[in-house]
């Protein structure tokens, strides 16, 4: 099993497994995730929004284990008041999570029942600020030329692995063959000039384990 999960299309060739793409009679994007012995992983559901990034303004991801079950199920939307996360898992709320610009604020639950109040998804994986990567782009990015072009646009997935005590141990562009060998390298030069620890994610007994996270960067040229 790829550990990874992401199409052929968005992997480059890379990262293999199966991955079905279809559209609902309301818009919905629906992706469907599948282990390479076909067995379900997840199903997302997204509604985009109406501009050329077609950055999700809603979404609900299904998580199952290899046995079929219903792990929890994460959804996130945004309005005019912030972005909110939550995850449901047997039926409960365990996350409830509300971002305005940069400054989060939520609570999740343990397994004991207790709340705890957190500024970020204690579930996954990432930087220790949401800050943090925009402060690294704004310091050392430098946009290609082949970015600067007038109406292009580059989607990037990157991906990095981090520990269970905060040390990134592995980082990729998920779709480095799909996009211009400039930007690809820009973006690895970016990730070597930071050096900082990471937040590993926790398990739902509330103990840090490795996990991968992704972050999408979009390079979009003058129109």
């Amino acid at each position: 099993m790829n550990e990874h999960f992401f199409a052929i299309e968005a992997g480059g060739g890379e990262y293999v497994f199966n991955n079905v793409v279809s559209f609902s009679e309301e818009g919905e994007m629906i992706e469907k995730t599948y282990s390479l012995e076909n067995k379900l992983i997840s199903i997302k559901k997204s509604v985009l929004e109406d501009t050329p990034e077609k950055m999700p303004l809603w979404e609900q991801e299904q998580h199952f284990n290899l046995d079929g079950d219903l792990e929890f199920t994460r959804i996130k939307y945004k309005n005019e008041d912030g972005n909110y996360t939550k995850i449901i898992r047997n039926g409960n709320l365990i996350l409830d999570l509300k971002c305005k610009s940069f400054d989060c604020k939520g609570f999740y639950i343990t397994d004991d029942q207790q709340m705890v109040e957190c500024d970020r998804d204690v579930f996954e994986s990432g930087f220790p600020t949401v800050k943090t990567w925009s402060k690294l782009l704004n310091k050392h990015l430098r946009f290609p030329e082949v970015a600067k072009q007038p109406g292009s646009m580059f989607k990037i997935w990157i991906g990095f692995k981090i520990d269970e005590s905060g040390e990134m141990i592995e980082n990729a562009v998920m779709n480095k063959n799909l996009i211009h060998p400039s930007i690809s390298k820009e973006v690895e030069r970016i990730i070597t000039k930071y050096n900082g620890k990471f937040m590993p994610a926790l398990d739902f007994d509330g103990n840090p384990i490795t996990s991968w996270f992704y972050i999408t960067l979009i390079f979009r040229g003058a129109i």
